[in-house]
């Protein structure tokens, strides 16, 4: 944190920046609470910042609101966020169901269907539904 203040790093961290990491130092309500509202007044003062809104409210387990926001943001108004659905604390919402709603929004399903390539984690042991299967719900 000190070194990322310093400005020795070539940039100045946003506020959303700042508050997420003092919120992973000492994740007390408050400064999660803290964390996930510049994450949000961020993403909703300029164009860009939604992946990192996402990633703040996946990491502090706020998982009805990651998928509330994934599904009803415009898919094409977001670019880069794809990649930020596999990292390790998007597990618990890939183990929800609507995961595979949010794939199909983001043309994820398309892919894997086509290709025959599923994702890692449809692979696990412990998740709760069939990919293929619950793709095919959902449609693609």
């Amino acid at each position: 944190m000190r070194i990322l203040q310093s400005g020795k790093l070539g940039f100045s961290p946003t506020k959303a920046q700042l508050s997420f990491l003092e919120a992973r130092i000492d994740p007390s309500r408050s400064k999660i609470e803290k964390a996930v509202s510049d994450a949000r007044n961020e993403y909703r003062g300029r164009s860009s910042g939604f992946s990192p809104y996402v990633q703040t409210l996946a990491y502090f387990g706020r998982n009805e609101e990651t998928a509330e926001a994934l599904l009803t943001v415009e898919p094409d108004t977001v670019p880069g966020v794809i990649w930020v659905l596999f990292r390790p604390y998007f597990s618990n919402l890939r183990h929800d169901p609507r995961f595979m709603k949010i794939a199909k929004r983001f043309e994820l399903i398309r892919y894997w269907q086509e290709t025959s390539q599923w994702p890692d984690f449809c692979s696990e042991p412990d998740l709760p539904y069939d990919c293929n299967k619950e793709a095919t719900k959902v449609g693609s």
